[in-house]
């Protein structure tokens, strides 16, 4: 990271040198080309007054030996040129200065001769005669502006070079010394610039979760092994009756099933936290998997007598049937346990062209609104919705999070203690 900010900067400080450079060069350019522009056009005023009363005074004149001065009849013949015979030059009616000068009184032309790498620039002014008098003098090209500055400019840049290496070593040790000494075991007492606060923040949060996490692990696996180790430690010291052995044995077999679950449970949370889409994904029939978990589920639906209405189209989509059936599975398995006897079960399922709907409410126990934030967090089990005597991990609606997190989809919820529960998932077809 630090060689990286130091090479930026030091980029960025070139390329803001190179910039003003450029700019500056046209603008000395334009600059300089206005002043010649002004300088001729002093100078064919004055040749012009001069020749109002004179007009035999321009070939005895020697004031603008600087600039080349040629008269040019209406047809394009040189009558005069300060530098070289008239009779020897071609005729100019082509020229484009001349052209301009016939049109609007005035012309002007900038040409660059390849043959003596030099450019001229050309003012002509239309006389009341029907002559024209042109003015030529040498100037500087853009690309003479730009080699002659060369030499400044690349030290200016080397100068610029070292500053900006200097300055963003000094810059990047600002910037990671805090980052180096950060305490990441009590994130919120370290003194730094605030634009580290979010991370310190997040960096907190994710402390107490985690420790909040490993203590849920330590509970839920203790609870099940201490009933395991006590029923087993009754029977190694004989003090079960040989008629109630069987008993026993079933709530061994009972407990580590329980124990078993949890931990694949655990183990299938993490799988989802560090699972990604794969490149080829699975035709899932929505409407299939939703009726196969009812199915599943029909002998706990019975017991309690619920009664299940469901409006399930022919529904289908791209997505990980595994992860799919999780999902629903966990959603409407918790529809069912924390229902109430003779309560009911609605199920809704439907499309549009880029999404995948469904609905599932209950007339169960429901959730207290200040309890509803937390119901996806891992081993979250609320002491006001949900009995005791309900079996359960905490980990179910966490699976259904993260799994509709892999999707890409998302969930919403609404509740109310004592009055049932409505989930909405939204699933991206494709």
């Amino acid at each position: 990271m630090e060689k990286k900010i130091r090479k930026n900067m030091i980029v960025i400080s070139v390329l803001i040198a190179l910039i003003t450079y450029i700019c500056s060069s046209v603008t000395l350019y334009l600059t300089m080309m206005l002043s010649v522009d002004k300088e001729v056009r002093h100078i064919s005023n004055q040749i012009i007054h001069i020749l109002e009363d004179n007009p035999d005074a321009l070939h005895s004149m020697t004031l603008f030996s600087e600039s080349r001065i040629t008269l040019i009849d209406e047809y394009g013949t040189v009558l005069f040129d300060s530098i070289k015979d008239s009779a020897s030059l071609e005729n100019h009616e082509s020229r484009p200065e001349l052209i301009q000068a016939k049109e609007k009184g005035i012309g002007r032309s900038l040409r660059f001769s390849t043959s003596l790498s030099t450019q001229t620039y050309y003012y002509a002014v239309h006389l009341d005669n029907g002559s024209t008098l042109r003015i030529a003098t040498e100037t500087h090209t853009l690309n003479d502006v730009f080699i002659s500055g060369l030499i400044v400019s690349g030290a200016a840049m080397i100068l610029i070079m070292i500053l900006a290496a200097m300055y963003s070593k000094k810059l990047t040790e600002n910037i990671i010394r805090p980052i180096n000494q950060i305490d990441f075991s009590h994130p919120l007492k370290n003194q730094t610039y605030p634009e580290l606060k979010p991370l310190l923040e997040n960096l907190d949060r994710h402390d107490k979760m985690r420790k909040e996490f490993s203590a849920n692990v330590s509970h839920e696996l203790k609870t099940p092994l201490t009933s395991i180790s006590g029923y087993a430690e009754i029977m190694a010291n004989g003090l079960v009756k040989e008629e109630d052995i069987p008993t026993f044995s079933q709530k061994i077999y009972d407990e580590s099933r329980n124990l078993f679950h949890r931990i694949e449970d655990i183990i299938r949370i993490s799988k989802l936290d560090e699972a990604d889409l794969p490149s080829q994904l699975e035709d899932i029939d929505y409407c299939a998997v939703i009726e196969s978990i009812l199915s599943n589920l029909e002998k706990q639906i019975n017991e309690k007598n619920i009664t299940v209405t469901i409006i399930l189209p022919s529904v289908t989509g791209k997505g990980l049937i595994s992860v799919a059936e999780e999902i629903f599975y966990n959603l409407i398995e918790n529809a069912v346990k924390y229902n109430k006897y003779n309560g009911e079960i609605f199920i809704q399922l439907s499309d549009d062209t880029h999404n995948i709907y469904v609905k599932i409410k209950d007339t169960g126990i429901g959730i207290s609104q200040e309890d509803l934030p937390r119901i996806y967090e891992r081993f979250f089990r609320s002491d006001r919705s949900h009995s005791h005597t309900i079996e359960g991990s905490g980990l179910g609606l966490s699976i259904v999070k993260h799994g509709i997190a892999l999707l890409k989809g998302e969930i919403s919820v609404e509740s109310k203690l004592n009055h049932g529960t409505t989930f909405h998932i939204l699933l991206k077809k494709h």
